[in-house]
């Protein structure tokens, strides 16, 4: 029996988050985990996937872990039916940079799911200015990733 296991991002473009992204769940195939990765906007792969890539609007009504990166794949996430668990891996402060929202969104969304930051940095500034609870997943840590799903 395979775990599923499916991430939302932005894209799969030249970023951090798609080369460490994609050589963990690269890592993953075989081994009893089927991850899926859901883009908003198409881009070209700078590593080849070893598993399947398709636009967001597939992920509706998929079962099995789903893992958000960025509060619009989160806001998707949350209106979507179907998933056994739900965490939302906050990789990058957004809110620190967009003045479209205000501070009562953040803290709604923060609240929603788990929380899963990239470093300890994030965990403190994240639990302190919203008090939530943050787990640690450097990078996409393959062996942390097996643990948390």
């Amino acid at each position: 029996m395979f775990k599923k296991l499916n991430v939302l991002v932005d894209n799969l473009g030249a970023n951090q988050l798609s080369f460490y992204l994609i050589s963990s769940l690269n890592k993953l195939v075989g081994q009893g985990i089927s991850p899926v990765v859901f883009y908003e906007t198409p881009q070209k792969h700078h590593i080849s996937p070893m598993f399947p890539t398709t636009n967001i609007v597939n992920a509706y009504g998929q079962e099995g872990i789903m893992i958000s990166t960025t509060i619009n794949t989160t806001l998707h996430m949350l209106s979507f039916p179907a998933q056994h668990k739900r965490i939302f891996y906050a990789w990058d402060l957004e809110w620190l940079r967009e003045n479209k929202r205000e501070w009562g969104f953040y803290y709604n969304v923060y609240h929603a799911v788990p929380l899963l930051v990239r470093s300890e940095s994030h965990k403190k500034l994240i639990e302190s200015c919203f008090n939530v609870e943050v787990d640690i997943l450097e990078n996409w840590d393959y062996n942390k990733l097996l643990g948390v799903i």
